[in-house]
Order: structure tokens, then C-alpha cells, then sequence
């Protein structure tokens, strides 16, 4: 009786995929939970000059682990930020989302910051 159980869970989980903790809430934060989000930037944000500072400012913090950004950015603007996680020596990740949010700034663990949004 269990291995019947068992095996109907593999072959769900080959029908549908695994299942995903707060699936939703990744796909607006380009894959991250909220907790781990430092900062997120919507696209009409990106080319506004005073919040590019504040987001290099909050990317040179030490809290912060990763950049992603969203594919849906022009390749001029993505290298950009790309060249700042190089230089900040922070790992970059490039994501293919339908979110309005284009930049995340994440830590690999938890963390208490209520204001993420510029």
C-alpha cells in the first residue's frame, strides 16, 4: 500500500513538476522569496539616474549576495548592471520574467528589511 502512495507521488510529480513553495511570490521577485530581497526596482525606475544611485549605493552594502536582473531590460542597460556585479564582486543572475520588477537586489539567507521598493 505505501509503495502505490509513493509511486503515485513520482508520477504526479512527473506529470505537473515538483511542487513549489509560494510560487507566485517568486515570479514577482525574479525567483526569490521576499525575505531574501535587499531592494527591487520596476522597469519605470531602471533609467532614472537618482535611483541608480541609490541602488549602487545599496549594492556596495555587504548584506547583499546577488543581482538579478530581468531579461526584458535592453542589453545596454543589462551589461551595465552586469558590469556591477563584477565590479562589486556579487553573483549575477539573468532571468526571463513576466514581472513588472526588472532589478533585485537578494541575500541567500532571510532578512528583516520591511522597505524594498525604492
Amino acid at each position: 500500500m505505501k509503495n502505490t502512495k509513493k509511486m503515485d507521488k513520482y508520477v504526479q510529480y512527473g506529470l505537473a513538476g515538483t511542487p513549489e513553495l509560494r510560487k507566485s511570490e517568486k515570479e514577482v521577485f525574479l525567483g526569490e522569496f521576499e525575505e531574501r530581497v535587499v531592494l527591487a526596482i520596476d522597469s519605470s525606475q531602471v533609467l532614472n539616474e537618482e535611483k541608480n544611485k541609490q541602488f549602487k549605493e545599496k549594492a556596495k552594502t555587504g548584506i547583499v549576495d546577488k543581482i538579478i536582473v530581468n531579461e526584458h531590460l535592453n542589453s545596454k542597460t543589462r551589461i551595465e548592471y552586469m558590469k556591477v556585479a563584477k565590479e562589486l564582486k556579487k553573483d549575477f543572475k539573468l532571468v526571463q520574467s513576466k514581472s513588472k520588477i526588472s532589478i533585485v537586489l537578494a541575500t541567500n539567507q532571510a532578512n528583516e528589511i520591511e522597505d524594498i521598493f525604492l
